[in-house]
């Protein structure tokens, strides 16, 4: 556990590497929610509307299959480092759909499945790693920081790209998810130096 000094009024955030956490956690929620909400947007504004459940659907089928293939992954790769590797996936994902938005509707939907397939396996290295990172009887606390992360990302992204694509169209709204799921992967990496900094075996 990271030496945080007990009874600290900053309580789990007085930790700088689960700050950092804390952080690519919600760039990476934020992400997520911007690709649910944009697809939508992206079948109407391409007149392919039909396309929406579909859309939606082999995303989560993605991320189901990712899930189950989660053990398999991570013990391919040094010990801590799943995380930043995960999250430089689904940002490359993530860029591979914004290519495709540009191309049709089509290729956006045979993209969907594979921009989908490490958003669980995220979810959970997200909890696993808060758990590790949390001070000494503060996991409850940690895992409440991370859920409220999860809400306030989920709105931002809601928000933000709703606009975004509406204002300047889908595609270009797309563009901007692999910049933030980028920056989530850079904070996960620095956790993991920190940690590799203070001895804990990653």
């Amino acid at each position: 556990m990271p030496s945080v000094a007990a009874g600290h009024w900053l309580g789990p955030l007085a930790s700088s590497p689960l700050r950092l956490l804390l952080a690519a956690d919600a760039l990476f929620v934020t992400g997520v929610t911007a690709v649910d909400v944009v697809l939508p947007i992206y079948a109407r504004q391409e007149h392919a509307a039909t396309l929406t459940g579909l859309y939606l659907g082999s995303l989560a089928i993605g991320s189901i299959v990712g899930s189950f293939a989660l053990g398999t992954v991570t013990k391919r790769l040094p010990r801590g480092l799943a995380l930043p590797v995960l999250l430089g996936l689904f940002a490359l994902g993530c860029a591979t759909l914004a290519v495709a938005a540009r191309l049709s509707p089509t290729v956006v939907l045979m993209v969907c499945p594979v921009t989908g397939l490490v958003i669980g396996p995220v979810f959970a290295l997200l909890r696993t790693t808060g758990g590790d990172l949390a001070p000494a009887g503060q996991v409850t606390e940690t895992m409440s920081w991370l859920s409220t992360l999860d809400m306030a990302g989920g709105a931002a992204g809601a928000a933000v790209f709703a606009h975004l694509a509406e204002a300047k169209g889908s595609p270009t709204a797309f563009v901007l998810v692999p910049v933030l799921v980028v920056t989530a992967a850079v904070a996960g990496w620095r956790v993991c130096g920190g940690r590799r900094e203070r001895g804990r075996g990653w």
